[in-house]
């Protein structure tokens, strides 16, 4: 049985599990879908009821997309009921072969829609190389 108890003890403390029992910091999902159109991939994420200067979206030069949500908590008001939580949300994508200088972002009902243009593959960036 101590060695129950010591394993119980060690899974329990394990930070891996940090977030399991401490439900009020716990995040829910983003709901993505992802499309691969001709020109470019378009990410729609759903977000009902954030206001868009609660998203922070970030791209990096090698094409990880990471979409942060901070909803702000609800102050100066005396809730009888308060069912809704404060959501923070948080992840990334990597996308490979887009121009990052060109993404383009937009929030319309409560859903995220994010446009990642593709590299022009027609445009050949060859070179000859000179044999010496």
């Amino acid at each position: 049985m101590l060695g129950l108890k010591l394993i119980h003890k060690n899974i329990f403390e394990d930070p891996f599990f940090s977030d399991f029992f401490n439900f009020e910091e716990c995040d829910s999902e983003l709901k993505v879908d992802i499309v691969d159109n001709e020109k470019d991939f378009t990410l729609y994420a759903d977000i009902p009821g954030v206001d868009k200067k609660d998203v922070d979206l970030k791209i990096s030069e090698d094409g990880v997309l990471a979409i942060e949500v901070n909803q702000k908590e609800y102050t100066g008001r005396k809730f009888l009921r308060k069912e809704r939580t404060v959501r923070k949300l948080k992840r990334s994508f990597a996308f490979d072969g887009i121009k990052t200088d060109g993404v383009e972002a937009s929030v319309e009902n409560g859903v995220l829609t994010v446009k990642l243009p593709k590299v022009d593959i027609s445009v050949s960036n060859e070179r000859n190389i000179e044999i010496k």
